[in-house]
């Protein structure tokens, strides 16, 4: 009996890159997906630049931007509106940009110090 397998979010980025894998590896796998997204980040725009120097700052890195052109159809403007995660989910951020990405890089920094903590960030597909 072949692995069975279900993808949950399989019209979504990954989903839609493992679907394939797995069916090449001769899975019988089950794809879901309810279609339906929402934007849990902020109201604010922030350039791609702007996020990555902040990113570079907040964890001390020495990392050196690398500039590629953007795809065709890449908006030059983004504005995230998460009014459908307010009526939804009765949700709205509650802490900004920096603050937020400064948890995260601590997090990191804490599960990444530890090799048996480090492992959990580790996925493996047994096939």
């Amino acid at each position: 009996m072949k692995n069975r397998v279900l993808v949950t979010g399989g019209a979504g980025f990954l989903g839609s890159h493992l679907c394939p894998r797995l069916l090449n590896q001769e899975c019988k796998i089950l794809c879901v997906d309810n279609y339906f997204t929402v934007n849990l980040g902020s109201p604010f725009e922030v350039s791609i630049l702007e996020l990555a120097e902040l990113v570079l700052f907040l964890a001390g890195s020495r990392s050196r931007l690398e500039f590629r052109s953007p795809p065709q159809d890449d908006p030059r403007q983004r504005c995230p509106a998460i009014t459908r995660a307010w009526q939804l989910l009765h949700w709205s951020p509650k802490v900004g940009l920096r603050e937020g990405l400064g948890r995260t890089i601590e997090y990191f920094d804490r599960l990444l110090s530890s090799p048996s903590e480090a492992r959990k960030l580790v996925w493996k597909l047994a096939v």
